[in-house]
């Protein structure tokens, strides 16, 4: 299972939704909605052990970062977890939560799952939540390129000094 998107619907009566890799399917308890229901579980009350980097810790290193406070995501290397709710409201009024795993930790690829899986069953996430998804995935691969950069001056500057070492040794 590369993505599980679990909503609820508009209805107490009504089936929860999936959306498995891409397939849409009401709660059946078929074989594999319960191994995805049970991954979403596992990952979402473990995480704080499984998930390695959380909201605050990502709040932390990225404080202009503007995340909604509807908005939860947890990432390890095993994939991303995040929980949040759509536009879209029940019969009472309540905005309908969702739980989205992705078998990625690219932000910028785990919005376009995340509104492609949504769109799938008519849901729409909060724009400022894709933003901010959006918004840190370009921050952190600005601070990658800036390691990159760093790391190749740095090794300029290590050579150059070894090659006037050597010039002025065999003298």
């Amino acid at each position: 299972m590369e993505t599980i998107l679990w909503t609820q619907n508009e209805t107490p009566d009504a089936k929860e939704t999936f959306v498995i890799d891409g397939n849409i399917s009401a709660y059946e308890g078929s074989v594999l909605q319960d191994e995805a229901f049970a991954r979403l579980l596992a990952a979402r009350e473990h995480k704080s052990k499984f998930f390695a980097e959380g909201i605050k810790i990502m709040q932390e290193k990225h404080p202009d970062l503007h995340l909604s406070e509807n908005l939860q995501c947890y990432q390890s290397s095993k994939g991303t977890l995040i929980q949040a709710s759509y536009n879209e409201k029940d019969e009472s009024g309540r905005r309908m939560p969702y739980i989205f795993f992705a078998n990625t930790v690219d932000w910028k690829t785990i919005s376009r799952l995340l509104g492609e899986n949504s769109q799938k069953i008519n849901r729409t996430c909060y724009a400022k939540d894709l933003e901010a998804l959006e918004s840190l995935s370009e921050k952190l691969s600005k601070k990658k390129r800036t390691v990159i950069w760093v790391s190749i001056v740095s090794s300029t500057i290590l050579l150059i000094t070894l090659v006037i070492v050597i010039l002025l040794w065999n003298r």
